[in-house]
């Protein structure tokens, strides 16, 4: 499994980390995109190192140069290394390990796959993608889903190429959903303030706190894709949607 994460902003792309990083065996590679000068891989590092991934190679990818969703500085050691950015070797080791497919899961811009897809189309041929983006009817008309409003080029140029392959989008219509919230009175947050919190939870704790400075909860957008769904596509679920892009209007 590959994840593409634009960690450092919601605390539910940490939340979603720590969760792979302890239940997915298979996690071999996490890439940051809309990078802040590397710091959102540095905070990857030492989440998967609190987790005892240090199994788990990652790579800083793409800097969009925003910095308005940073905000976990100091939530980390200095000393934690800078990340090397080599996005493509790092993709074909993944690729090069195991002859079956790569899950790719995606929770931030499509910037990273979009560059892939540009540089080495045959890795991304053996990808299975799910994606959080995207929306339906967004609860903001004025604008669309933040992962594919930070770069929609990326998002324009890309989905029609991963369309073969049938994509599965997890849309902010399902995300942005009060069953999937974190709140300071949630037992999930509770657990994570006791004494002897492992440390990993602490650093959550302290994440979820600086959001809730600004918003009253953390919303799971990305934590759901841990949950067993099928293709809405498949089964009519409202859970995920499979995509299909058209050209006749």
């Amino acid at each position: 499994m590959i994840i593409d994460t634009d960690v450092g902003g919601d605390p539910d792309d940490a939340v979603a980390v720590v969760v792979a990083a302890l239940n997915v065996p298979e996690l071999a590679l996490v890439i940051t995109s809309d990078e802040y000068g590397g710091e959102r891989a540095r905070l990857v590092r030492y989440l998967l190192d609190l987790t005892g991934r240090q199994d788990v190679r990652v790579v800083a990818g793409s800097d969009l140069g925003n910095s308005r969703l940073y905000i976990v500085d100091g939530l980390f050691p200095s000393e934690v290394p800078k990340q090397d950015g080599d996005l493509v070797s790092a993709v074909a080791a993944v690729c090069a390990s195991t002859r079956g497919r790569i899950r790719w899961v995606g929770m931030g811009p499509l910037s990273n796959l979009a560059y892939l897809q540009s540089e080495r189309p045959d890795l991304v041929e053996r990808m299975v993608v799910t994606q959080m983006g995207g929306a339906i009817e967004y609860r903001d008309p004025a604008r669309a889903e933040h992962n594919f409003r930070v770069d929609p080029e990326a998002a324009i140029r890309l989905l029609p190429a991963l369309e073969p392959g049938l994509p599965t989008l997890v849309v902010s219509d399902v995300t942005f959903n009060t069953a999937m919230e974190i709140t300071a009175a949630s037992p999930i947050y509770q657990r994570w303030a006791v004494p002897d919190a492992p440390p990993w939870a602490t650093i959550l704790k302290a994440h979820c706190d600086r959001w809730m400075e600004r918003y009253p909860c953390t919303m799971q957008h990305d934590g759901s894709r841990w949950r067993p769904r099928c293709s809405g596509r498949a089964s009519g679920s409202p859970g995920s949607v499979s995509c299909s892009t058209r050209s006749d209007g």
